[in-house]
């Protein structure tokens, strides 16, 4: 059984890097080619993750990684093509919840599955992974709350949980003393 998991496992994690590698060139190419502007990114970024969950729904494919690829691969290509994160990681998530509602999908695994997504990308392209999220934050309560206020409040246990998880991260690594370098003496103000 455990050797059926693991295998089962790789496939996933093979199915959202391709997910998010198909995702990030067809975000990079398509604003290169439209150019950049906030309504171009937009609905560049509608199309693509709505494609994916579409896709996702067609060939019965795992929803949340579908959704945490397309995420991870299209805040990758807006990094590429130089474009706002934080306004392309809004409408991923919204885009994202609204798409999973209408295949009848709940939207806190999704939301959690699209901002994992946000997060991973934004880290992949070098940028604040923490500030794009939470700039993400906003549109998945507001996507979620379109939908019912059972959305709304799934999410918004997902946010608790993630802004738990990141109080966690960084509280362990304050509690870590800093390495000392050798040779190098440290010497105490008096």
């Amino acid at each position: 059984m455990r050797a059926g998991v693991v295998d089962r496992l790789k496939a996933l994690t093979a199915l959202e890097g391709e997910i998010a590698r198909l995702s990030r060139g067809a975000v990079a190419e398509a604003l290169a080619v439209a150019g950049i502007t906030a309504k171009e990114v937009t609905a560049i970024l509608r199309d693509v993750v709505a494609g994916a969950i579409e896709a996702a729904g067609r060939a019965g494919s795992e929803l949340t990684v579908s959704v945490k690829g397309v995420a991870r691969g299209a805040i990758a290509g807006v990094h590429d093509a130089r474009g706002n994160l934080s306004r392309a990681a809004g409408t991923i998530v919204k885009t994202a919840i609204a798409q999973a509602s209408r295949i009848g999908a709940e939207a806190g695994p999704v939301a959690r599955s699209a901002l994992d997504g946000i997060r991973e990308g934004a880290s992949e392209a070098g940028a604040n992974a923490v500030a794009v999220v939470n700039a993400s934050v906003k549109s998945a309560l507001a996507a979620a709350s379109d939908i019912s206020a059972l959305a709304a409040e799934a999410v918004r246990q997902v946010v608790i949980g993630s802004a738990q998880g990141i109080a966690e991260v960084v509280k362990s690594h304050r509690a870590k003393p800093a390495p000392r370098r050798a040779g190098v003496k440290r010497v105490r103000p008096a």
